[in-house]
């Protein structure tokens, strides 16, 4: 089931009024990272191209991903948001759209509840992409997210969720954000295959308050699934 089905609105505004009141005192920035337009952000180096591979989620294991260009914004401003429902697509003819659901570890104190995004290693995590305060952001990833009512802040640290490997084809995908508020139904490391490790793990979290409905964001990434290799 697709998230874009699944989204409430009164859902969506009420997640985002969290998202604001919690993120009071995390690190704010005034600008956006060097180099974003309307459409494509800044081409990676040489030495990216080669390793751009990343770890994703995908029915109860890991599989690996390929980046293969810069982040696309799907609005005029250019601007990463969250709770933004894109207008501009990077499609063309021969490129198809997914969802990546992006998890975001979300069960500090009540007052900082976003602690662990930005501080893994205190709460025994490790994560896919580790948070723009602490490291060089990860492939092809905008440096800094805006919230609504808040403004910038860095992007907090996540994982990658697919619920398909779309043939292992080269397409754009839909950044949905989701925010878990149990450490349980948090994959403890990268090669994790208990927690939220699967779409329909990501379902049952939802259904038991473990996890937020996807929060939609502007933001489109573009990659391909790699087959298994033989062995």
């Amino acid at each position: 089931m697709k998230s874009k089905d699944r989204i409430s609105h009164v859902m969506v505004g009420a997640l985002i009024a969290i998202v604001v009141a919690a993120l009071i005192g995390a690190p704010i920035m005034n600008a956006m990272a060097g180099g974003l337009s309307a459409a494509i952000g800044s081409p990676e180096s040489p030495a990216l191209e080669q390793n751009e591979t990343m770890a994703n989620f995908y029915n109860g294991h890991v599989v690996y991903s390929e980046y293969e260009q810069g982040y696309f914004i799907g609005s005029p401003n250019g601007v990463p948001a969250l709770g933004v429902t894109p207008t501009i697509s990077p499609t063309s003819d021969n490129k198809t759209l997914d969802t990546l659901y992006v998890l975001v570890p979300w069960w500090g104190p009540s007052s900082e509840p976003y602690l662990p995004a930005y501080d893994p290693s205190a709460y025994n995590i490790t994560l896919d992409c580790a948070p723009a305060n602490q490291t060089v952001t990860c492939f092809d990833h905008p440096l800094n997210i805006y919230v609504p009512g808040l403004g910038v802040v860095p992007l907090p640290g996540h994982d990658h969720l697919i619920g398909s490997v779309d043939n292992y084809q080269d397409i754009w995908w839909n950044v949905d954000v989701v925010l878990v508020f149990n450490q349980t139904a948090f994959p403890q490391t990268v090669y994790s295959t208990a927690g939220i490790t699967s779409v329909s793990a990501l379902i049952q979290a939802e259904s038991m308050g473990m996890a937020s409905m996807p929060i939609p964001t502007n933001i489109f990434l573009d990659f391909r699934v790699l087959p298994p290799m033989n062995t």
